[in-house]
């Protein structure tokens, strides 16, 4: 089982930058189960915004409007935006990815809404 989150938690973020292309890919590792995702996909010209997220946060629902509207306002800006769901759906089913996958349609996320 993974260590829960906490407010001290941090991931690694490892940059890899190619001359040939001109591109910076990321790799974003959490050091609790080494789980790694690339961001270069939704990498902005003008930064990059990461969020994690899930669906049974009431803090998360709770702004969940603002957060689609303000992801849209920053793309258009040149800002990558993307999501990470980082719970164990043992525990928390609400956030299987099955699940995440349903509220990321239904709401329309503008975003890649990844798991872990």
């Amino acid at each position: 089982m993974n260590a829960p989150a906490t407010a001290h938690q941090t991931c690694d973020v490892t940059v890899f930058f190619d001359e040939a292309t001109n591109t910076v890919s990321m790799v974003v590792r959490d050091p609790a189960s080494s789980a790694c995702a690339i961001v270069d996909s939704v990498a902005g010209p003008k930064g990059t915004l990461v969020m994690f997220i899930c669906n049974h946060c009431p803090y998360v629902l709770a702004v969940l409007d603002r957060i689609i509207r303000d992801a849209t306002e920053l793309q258009a800006l040149g800002v990558g935006v993307a999501a990470i769901c980082a719970n164990d759906a043992t525990t928390h089913p609400d956030d299987s990815y099955e699940n995440m996958q349903r509220m990321a349609v239904e709401k329309g996320f503008p975003f890649p809404y990844s798991h872990r």
